[in-house]
């Protein structure tokens, strides 16, 4: 279990899609950008061990652009 309680965060690579998606309400969600294959990876590598990958977030209100 990956427990974030992170309002914001400071991820520099990703900071122009995410200016983008904020104008334009766009998500880029394509699997073969630029970002996907080393998540992808590390999801079939820990999966394919047999863990069970979740995700659970404690948010703040009023919620952040960035959890938006």
């Amino acid at each position: 279990m990956h427990l974030e309680m992170r309002d914001a965060y400071g991820v520099g690579d990703e900071a122009e899609e995410f200016e983008q998606s904020k104008r334009t309400g766009h998500v880029d969600l394509d699997p073969t950008a630029r970002w996907w294959p080393d998540w992808q990876g590390m999801v079939r590598e820990t999966v394919g061990r047999g863990v069970m990958m979740r995700r659970s977030r404690i948010v703040s209100e009023p919620v952040t652009d960035y959890i938006r």
